[in-house]
C-alpha cells in the first residue's frame, strides 16, 4: 500500500514510516525537519500551505493518508490559540479534503485530552468530550469536522516510545532523568493508558485493509498514574526509583489545565480485530527490548545531518 505520513520526523510519524516501509510498502513522509528513513521518500511541507499540499497528494495519489502532524506543546497551544486551530484544526480538514479528492482512505490521530477526565472509569468511544484546554479542543474540533469519522477514521491515543530526532519522549525524559539521578515529581492524581507507538503500523494496516471508518480508542489495556509509570520504567531497566517523587496535579501551576483521569477504554478495538493489546507494564517490558536490540540507535541514525 501507499502510505502518506504527515510528521514523519515526529515520534508516531517516523517509527510508523520505518516499521511500514519494512514490510514492503511505499512511503511518502510530509515535515518541515527533514530525515532519511530508508526506503521513505522525503517531501518538505508546511501543511499551512494549501497550494503545496495539493500538488503533492495530487502527484503522490497515496491509497492512505496518515496524519499524525500536530503541535502538542499543550502550553504553547494556550497561548497561541489561532495559531494552533490553523494547524490542528484548519489543516487537518484540508488534508482530509485533498485525500478524499484522490480517493485515499484518512486517518486523523486524535488525543484522550478531549475528555473532561471527571468520571473514574475507562472513556469509550461514545462518551461525551468535553475538553478542557485549547489543544484538546483543536482536536476535538478537528474530530467535529471530519464527522466523527463516519468516512475516515480517527484513533484517539496518548503515546511513548524512541523519538528519531534529539528530543525526547515523555518515556525517554524520565529515563535520561533517572540515568543523571535527576529528581522526578510525578503525578500520582493523573491517569492515563498509554500505548508503545510500534503497536501502530500493523494495527493501522489492519484498519486500512478492512476499509474501516470510525473512531477507535487505541491504548494499553487499563491504566496507571503518571508516577506509577515512571516508577515501573525504573524497574524494567534496573535504575534506581528513590529520584521519583509522588506530587499532584493541583500543586503545580500551568498555563493550561489538564485532565486527571485519561484512561480509555480498548475494548471496541480489541473486539472487531479479535485481538488483545498489552497493559502498561507489558508495553514497558517490550520497550525495554526494543532498547536492548538497539532500536533506539538504529532510529537516530535516520536524522539529516544539521538537524537536532
Amino acid at each position: 500500500m501507499k502510505y502518506l505520513i504527515t510528521g514523519v520526523s515526529g515520534l508516531l510519524g517516523s517509527n510508523l514510516a520505518f516499521n511500514l516501509s519494512n514490510k514492503g510498502n511505499e512511503i511518502v513522509g510530509l515535515d518541515l525537519i527533514r530525515v532519511n528513513i530508508p526506503k521513505v521518500k522525503f517531501i518538505f511541507n508546511d501543511l499551512r500551505d494549501h497550494a503545496s499540499l495539493s500538488r503533492i497528494m495530487k502527484a503522490e495519489r497515496p491509497e492512505a493518508v496518515i496524519h499524525c502532524a500536530a503541535i502538542t506543546d499543550v502550553d504553547w497551544c494556550e497561548t497561541n490559540e489561532q495559531e494552533a486551530f490553523r494547524i490542528n484544526t484548519a489543516a487537518t480538514f484540508e488534508l482530509y479534503q485533498l485525500a478524499k479528492e484522490v480517493g485515499a482512505q484518512f486517518v486523523f490521530i486524535s488525543t484522550d485530552s478531549v475528555f473532561s477526565g471527571t468520571q473514574n472509569s475507562p472513556y469509550r468511544e461514545e462518551d461525551a468530550i468535553a475538553p478542557l484546554n485549547i489543544y484538546a479542543k483543536t482536536k476535538a474540533e478537528a474530530e467535529k469536522n471530519l464527522n466523527m469519522g463516519k468516512d475516515c477514521l480517527i484513533l484517539r491515543t496518548n503515546i511513548f516510545g524512541y523519538n528519531l530526532l534529539d528530543k525526547n519522549s515523555f518515556s525517554e525524559w524520565i529515563q535520561e532523568s533517572l540515568h543523571n539521578k535527576r529528581g522526578l515529581n510525578m503525578f500520582e492524581d493523573v491517569y492515563f493508558s498509554p500505548v508503545l507507538v510500534n503497536l501502530f503500523p500493523e494495527i493501522i494496516a489492519e484498519l486500512l485493509v478492512r476499509r474501516k471508518t470510525g473512531i477507535f480508542h487505541l491504548s494499553s489495556t487499563g491504566g496507571v498514574s503518571k508516577y506509577s509509570f515512571a516508577l515501573a520504567l525504573a524497574s524494567a531497566f534496573g535504575m534506581e526509583d528513590n529520584f521519583i517523587k509522588p506530587s499532584c496535579l493541583e500543586n503545580v501551576e500551568l498555563k493550561a489545565a489538564r485532565p486527571k483521569y485519561m484512561i480509555l477504554d480498548n475494548k471496541k478495538l480489541c473486539t472487531y480485530l479479535k485481538i488483545t493489546i498489552p497493559d502498561v507494564y507489558q508495553m514497558i517490558s517490550k520497550y525495554k527490548i526494543l532498547y536492548e536490540n538497539n532500536y533506539h540507535t538504529i532510529l537516530k541514525s535516520f536524522k539529516a545531518r544539521g538537524e537536532i
